[in-house]
């Protein structure tokens, strides 16, 4: 991973940065006589804001699995810089103040998931709602596990919230298999299977929701769904076949393997439901 871009020459940044160059001291010169006349005529305002904020922002992320590499890859200034500002040197503690426009980077900056070195933890509450949102649509484990090459047994922990964190590494590549199923079923996909159902099923009795239920919340520990979860063992026939009519009503056509699959049902049950409203209307 490489540092920030340097500073053109000419510019005081690169001054600090270590450069010595003519057109470097030149403006470094400008700058500090800017300064003194700035202070003698009273016109001079503090460039630098308190340091608390910024270096409290960094400590929190290393303290949560972030390398300073991948800090000040993301702030966009060295590495150097990071630990200064956050714990200082021995010969050089941490400072008190800090130029405004640095501060604002830091503060400004939003890490992810992606910015964490692969075996770093990271809290595992948007892992976990991602697939169990996936298993809502039933995406079982066998497919999530072809689709992000994590584990079967790692991903079962996860969903079953056995862990308050999970790997950096498997955090991001649920989160790229989530952005790339949801929306969809495996039916979508022509994949229709005994396991589908089941896992539509189960999710549904664990009061599960689905993709939609969480937007842009779903990494807040805090968060809320939009809509609960809910399973409702005693479904009739006649609700059943309703379901089936309205799945083919707002998503396309589609076979019956499908539409069952999108139901949580058996292919046969939902024959029976279909086939209990016929003989209702007929009598």
């Amino acid at each position: 991973m490489t540092g920030p871009e340097l500073p053109d020459h000419g510019d005081p940044r690169r001054y600090r940065r270590g450069c010595r160059c003519r057109p470097c001291t030149d403006a470094i010169a400008r700058q500090a006589k800017a300064r003194v006349h700035a202070h003698h005529t009273g016109t001079w305002t503090d460039p630098s804001t308190d340091a608390t904020p910024a270096r409290s922002r960094l400590l929190a992320w290393r303290e949560t699995g972030y390398g300073w590499r991948e800090i000040a890859a993301a702030v966009g200034i060295s590495e150097d810089q990071v630990r200064q500002i956050a714990v200082g040197r021995p010969s050089r503690p941490a400072p008190e103040r800090l130029r405004t426009d640095l501060a604002d980077r830091v503060m400004g900056t939003r890490l992810t998931a992606t910015h964490r070195p692969p075996g770093a933890l990271v809290d595992a509450t948007g892992t976990r709602r991602r697939l169990r949102a996936l298993a809502v649509a039933g995406w079982h484990l066998g497919l999530i596990v072809s689709a992000t090459g994590v584990s079967r047994s790692e991903l079962g922990a996860v969903r079953r919230g056995q862990f308050p964190t999970v790997r950096a590494a498997t955090a991001e590549a649920v989160r790229r298999t989530y952005k790339r199923l949801s929306g969809s079923t495996p039916g979508d996909h022509g994949w229709h299977s005994k396991d589908v159902v089941a896992t539509v099923n189960r999710a549904r009795r664990a009061g599960w929701v689905p993709a939609g239920a969480w937007g842009e919340d779903i990494d807040d520990p805090e968060a809320s769904p939009d809509e609960p979860g809910a399973y409702d063992p005693q479904r009739s026939y006649e609700e059943i076949a309703e379901d089936a009519l309205f799945v083919l009503a707002t998503a396309g056509p589609m076979d019956r393997a499908a539409v069952a699959c999108r139901l949580g049902v058996q292919v046969r049950t939902l024959d029976r439901a279909f086939a209990s409203v016929r003989e209702r209307v007929a009598a």
